[in-house]
């Protein structure tokens, strides 16, 4: 949705528009806020906000302060993606 580092961001009732059409099509969501620390604190503030209001609830919101952290939410997203996705085998 956004790169503040960069001061790219669409506007917050688009995000919000986007996140909840998501929602209402039962898509599951899981965002990631990386080094959030760096921003201002009214930008980190906007930025967690976002996030976990866009994330399907705040259990699917991770903040990653270093790129350890970040390898670590990632591969608890895939951990928790793969114990609840249906395969379909032959």
């Amino acid at each position: 949705l956004c790169d503040w580092s960069s001061d790219v961001c669409s506007s917050d009732l688009a995000a919000k528009t986007m996140c909840s059409a998501m929602k209402a099509k039962g898509i599951e969501i899981y965002t990631v806020g990386f080094a959030l620390d760096e921003l201002s604190s009214s930008d980190k503030a906007t930025a967690t906000g976002m996030l976990q209001n866009c994330g399907s609830d705040i259990a699917h919101f991770y903040q990653s302060f270093d790129t350890e952290q970040l390898q670590a939410a990632f591969k608890s997203i895939g951990n928790k993606v793969a114990q609840t996705s249906v395969r379909l085998v032959k």
